[in-house]
């Protein structure tokens, strides 16, 4: 087994590919989780967005 902090991983083209589209899919989700926190408010009657919650789901 490599030690991480030796190995460099050159992907070829399909796994760019791959690795771009899942960092761009992260991203978005990590938006859309902070937009609807930050726009979270009391009189919206629904409860705070709760990541403990979202990942037991």
């Amino acid at each position: 087994m490599k030690l991480a902090k030796y190995f460099i991983h050159k992907p070829n083209q399909i796994q760019q590919i791959v690795l771009g589209c899942l960092a761009y899919a992260s991203a978005r989700l990590y938006n859309i989780g902070n937009y609807q926190r930050k726009n979270w408010s009391k009189d919206s009657d629904k409860e705070y967005p709760d990541w403990y919650k979202q990942k037991s789901n």
